[in-house]
């Protein structure tokens, strides 16, 4: 409709934000309570890096909001008969927008099945799960062929496992875990500001004190998504661009 790639992806990127609120606010309220969920909501949108990459024609707005998607429509359907053929297909699919998010999707669903023990829900969500994959990867197969498509996932892999992470930094195993930590404090403070940061740092210590949240399944799978992404961002991602810290908001 718009005809100009840029501005398209710009605007996906303002809608999304925006529409981002929303399953935050509904999955805050589930887990904590509705003050939280407004005040989450509130600080949400106003935070730099939400705010800087809601102007931006890049994918990490757009993941976020069906990853956040993700988070509540798990909630909300562990219970019903077919969730595990739901919450694969939906993770599958979603995956096409921004796979980058491998590591946070894969670590949900691996943490629900641990948690379902069961051999059925095992089976349905990993079959939906590939289903949810083959949406978007064989139109992409064929608009690329496999042979190119291939070469370029090579090419991207390359770059992600050799450019600034443990591998490819080639510095005393000492140094470096302090030298990313470092890194991505710096980040945080860039994407955050240090007000907010310390507020998040304190607010993290009480929330984590609260055994009472350690029962709750939505805390439970917000714990894995920020345990996960960490270690990841920790050892794999690329420490230069601010935007890889949106996750962890």
């Amino acid at each position: 409709f718009i005809h100009n790639d840029t501005q398209t992806l710009t605007l996906i990127s303002s809608i999304f934000g925006s529409l981002a609120t929303a399953p935050l606010y509904l999955f805050t309220r589930k887990v904590f309570n509705e003050n939280v969920a407004k005040v989450s909501s509130l600080i949400f949108i106003l935070t730099p890096v939400e705010w800087v990459l809601s102007e931006i024609a890049i994918t990490n707005i757009p993941g976020l909001f069906f990853l956040i998607l993700l988070l509540y429509l798990t909630l909300r359907l562990h219970n019903q008969k077919y969730s595990g053929v739901l919450i694969g297909l939906y993770s599958g699919a979603i995956l096409g927008l921004r796979f980058t998010d491998f590591p946070i999707v894969l670590s949900i669903l691996l943490f629900l099945i641990i948690r379902q023990k069961d051999m059925r829900y095992l089976i349905n969500l990993s079959i939906s799960f590939v289903a949810g994959l083959a949406l978007w990867l064989m139109p992409l197969l064929q608009i690329t062929g496999i042979s190119q498509f291939f070469t370029a996932t090579k090419s991207s892999a390359s770059y992600v496992v050799r450019h600034d992470t443990l591998y490819g930094m080639q510095l005393p195993i000492e140094n470096i875990i302090p030298f990313r930590l470092k890194d991505l404090w710096y980040l945080l403070n860039i994407s955050y500001t240090k007000t907010l940061l310390l507020i998040f740092i304190i607010s993290l210590y009480f929330i984590i004190k609260d055994q009472r949240l350690w029962k709750n399944l939505g805390f439970q799978i917000l714990a894995v998504w920020f345990s996960v992404y960490f270690i990841c961002l920790i050892f794999l991602y690329n420490l230069e661009l601010a935007q890889y810290t949106l996750p962890l908001l």
